[in-house]
């Protein structure tokens, strides 16, 4: 008897998809974000230790771009570059987020460094993706390449 009620309730569970025990979709929100602020409140005191490290710079932004801080993510982002001007991964971000506000100037220009710096590295599947999204950023925001073509000069005086 005790087998044929265990059966009924994994059941029960396969069909309506819970135990009746899960929380809401808004709990699980709320303790997402809860565990988030966490990581970040653990992180924020281990750049403390590492203050040079752009990895947990990155992440921290990361970690603020999840929130919807995209303020707070920018500057994690950006500190991140202040201390590796090379650091991909958050120039790539950097790109994405302004992309996402709708800033497609900012979005093309941190993509432009981010493809500089595959192109030196010869890393061609990372610069074949960046130059994909920049092709889909002129598109959307109806600029041309040449509209970003500076001389090298003074371009990398920008960046470097």
């Amino acid at each position: 008897m005790r087998t044929l009620v265990s059966f009924f309730i994994v059941i029960a569970i396969l069909v309506t998809g819970t135990s009746g025990w899960s929380a809401t979709g808004k709990e699980k929100a709320l303790a997402d974000t809860e565990k988030i602020l966490a990581k970040i409140k653990k992180l924020e005191m281990e750049q403390l230790e590492h203050p040079l490290n752009p990895d947990l710079q990155f992440i921290l932004g990361s970690d603020y771009w999840i929130l919807d801080n995209h303020d707070k993510a920018i500057e994690h982002y950006q500190r991140a570059l202040r201390m590796d001007p090379n650091y991909d991964p958050a120039l790539w971000s950097l790109s994405d987020i302004y992309n996402q506000k709708g800033d497609g100037a900012e979005a093309i220009i941190h993509m432009k460094k981010a493809e500089a710096i595959f192109l030196e590295r010869e890393d061609v599947r990372s610069l074949a993706k960046a130059r994909k999204k920049l092709r889909d950023f002129f598109a959307k925001y109806h600029y041309e390449p040449e509209d970003f073509e500076l001389q090298r000069g003074f371009f990398w005086k920008i960046f470097n």
